[in-house]
């Protein structure tokens, strides 16, 4: 079976549907010369989507499907300039950071989140050598 989104294979179902009712009708439902009327109850959709479609494609413009532009907000990492000094001004060790944001009020995300802030501020974990 070739795959096509599952719209494509409900427009394909309108018009075998159609096609059918048009058989078992001995011809046309709608005269032949409508020929945006009959698209449009061949394949259930609008009349006004039927001449946008008809109009692109007269002037040349693509067929393509709009672009879905959904942005994902991360509530937990996404924190301000004014947080983000706080967090900063407070690092001294991440567990030691995390439980000290969190009487502070700064901050409710977990170990994890708080780890990719730190990354994304400039800090960088690194072995301390308290010999010296």
């Amino acid at each position: 079976m070739t795959a096509l989104p599952r719209k494509a294979k409900e427009l394909v179902a309108s018009l075998i549907s159609y096609f059918e009712q048009e058989r078992d009708n001995g011809g046309p439902l709608i005269p032949v010369t409508a020929v945006r009327e009959r698209v449009t109850n061949a394949l259930n959709l609008s009349l006004r989507t039927v001449n946008a479609i008809s109009q692109m494609c007269k002037s040349g413009e693509p067929l393509c499907s709009p672009k879905k532009t959904k942005r994902h907000e991360k509530p937990i990492t996404n924190i301000d300039d004014f947080d983000q000094i706080a967090i900063h001004n407070t690092f001294l060790t991440l567990k030691m950071l995390l439980q000290a944001l969190r009487e502070k009020d700064i901050f409710h995300g977990s170990l994890s989140s708080l780890q990719k802030i730190m990354h994304n501020i400039g800090f960088h974990y690194m072995k301390d050598n308290r010999e010296n």
